[in-house]
């Protein structure tokens, strides 16, 4: 027998970890109708408006069929639209609506606190230490 225990390694605690948060981050969201996958592109879109559909795939690491239902589900609930770009017409760029915009504040208010929540305990150089480490790794598998 190996010493290799799967729950005593960072990738299993990786796992668990983020099943937990997105998990918990939905049920905080179900009040606004709003999948934690769809607040990733509002949140993106609430940074820089007008992104393309490409580049929200990329920024999420999703796939073409993955990041079009999701936009089209966003679609329907009239928080986002999508049209062909002015500079390449195969492209397609995602804009904001009015209502996707006006959610920014309460849903950013609840990101917020449920990240206070969920980081009680962790000081600031704690937070920089993981972020800088969780990124090396993500390096290192690029």
């Amino acid at each position: 027998m190996s010493d290799y225990q799967l729950r005593q390694t960072i990738g299993f605690t990786l796992f668990r970890t983020s099943m937990r948060l997105k998990g918990e981050f939905s049920r905080e969201l179900n009040p606004f109708d709003i999948t934690t996958e769809q607040f990733a592109v509002l949140g993106l879109l609430w940074e820089k408006d007008a992104l393309l559909q490409h580049e929200l795939a990329e920024l999420l690491f999703k796939d073409r069929p993955n990041i079009t239902r999701i936009l089209e589900k966003l679609e329907r609930k009239g928080l986002v639209e999508r049209t062909p770009d002015d500079l390449d017409r195969r492209a397609t760029r995602v804009n904001l609506t009015p209502s996707g915009a006006e959610l920014e504040a309460p849903l950013t208010r609840l990101a917020l606190d449920f990240r206070a929540r969920a980081y009680r305990g962790l000081s600031d150089a704690d937070m920089r230490d993981l972020g800088r480490l969780l990124d090396r790794i993500l390096e290192n598998l690029s």
